[in-house]
């Protein structure tokens, strides 16, 4: 029984990892069952950012590891990771949590002693070069979306009858 239930997982899986907008994501996500839901979140391509935990956040680097540096993400303590991660994800949420990872991964060029960024490493020794200017941009967007919606409030003047 066990078996059946993992394969019907991953074809869970694997059939939400190939949606492309977080909406369907989010509507899949909400199809499945609680021990569903608990095996889908290891998997950052098929879970909607909004669902987002440690353990998915720990995925997503490992992924990004492997696809620039070839090679799996590592960890020393899970447990205090895990920590970190989610201290960062209440205090700046999960979207600048994906945008920050990301752009430490980008940026890093590992050496022999050190050949991948771990999320202490980043938070220690990267968030100063790569965190402002995260949050200068989601700050700026976050303006420039409250102007539109200004812009949206705003009577239209019909200007016909003065000319």
């Amino acid at each position: 029984m066990s078996d059946t239930l993992s394969v019907s997982i991953e074809e869970k899986v694997e059939f939400m990892s190939g949606l492309s907008y977080e909406s369907s994501k989010e509507e899949a996500y909400h199809s499945l069952n609680g021990k569903e839901r608990t095996e889908v979140r290891k998997h950052w391509k098929a879970t909607p950012i909004s669902k987002w935990n440690s353990t998915t956040f720990r995925d997503y680097m490992n992924a990004c590891t492997l696809a620039k540096f070839k090679i799996p993400y590592e960890c020393g303590n899970v447990r205090q990771e895990n920590a970190m991660i989610s201290a960062f994800i209440k205090k700046h949420g999960r979207e600048v949590t994906k945008e920050f990872i990301y752009s430490c991964m980008k940026t890093y060029k590992g050496n022999k002693q050190y050949p991948i960024p771990s999320f202490h490493f980043m938070l220690t020794y990267m968030k100063d070069g790569n965190l402002p200017a995260i949050l200068y941009k989601r700050q700026q967007e976050e303006e420039r979306r409250k102007e539109l919606e200004a812009q949206k409030n705003v009577d239209f003047v019909d200007y016909s009858n003065v000319f």
